[in-house]
């Protein structure tokens, strides 16, 4: 039973990337929040970050909201090293992404990165 719902998460997780590809990035991002918490599927960080990157990457024909979410949850994904090293650089290069398209979240972590020099709220605590 468990290797039929695993094959069967797998196909999702396919489809799920190729409808990104395609334009609409709110499937890649909801499945991405499933991994990245481990709600209903196994807890996975190297999936969670592919599917972020893929809604973020979206070209977003919806112009939906999730597509630059996405951006907002990656760069919280590397200023706090959740399955991959730690990068202040790429934090900001996502949030400042997701800011120039709007998203209050992004503008809003970046400018607290901004004013303390890099680091984000609560991350001395990470470290």
């Amino acid at each position: 039973a468990n290797h039929q719902r695993y094959l069967a998460q797998d196909a999702a997780y396919k489809t799920v990337v190729s409808t990104a590809q395609q334009g609409d990035p709110d499937p890649a991002f909801k499945l991405a929040r499933k991994y990245e918490d481990g709600r209903g599927v196994k807890k996975s960080y190297s999936k969670a970050l592919n599917l972020y990157q893929v809604a973020a990457n979206s070209s977003n024909t919806k112009k939906t909201a999730n597509h630059h979410h996405a951006m907002f949850s990656l760069g919280f994904m590397y200023i706090h090293g959740n399955g991959v090293d730690k990068s202040r650089a790429k934090a900001r290069e996502w949030w400042s992404r997701g800011a120039q398209l709007g998203n209050p979240d992004c503008q809003r972590d970046l400018a607290k990165f901004n004013l303390n020099n890099g680091k984000s709220e609560g991350e001395e605590k990470l470290e």
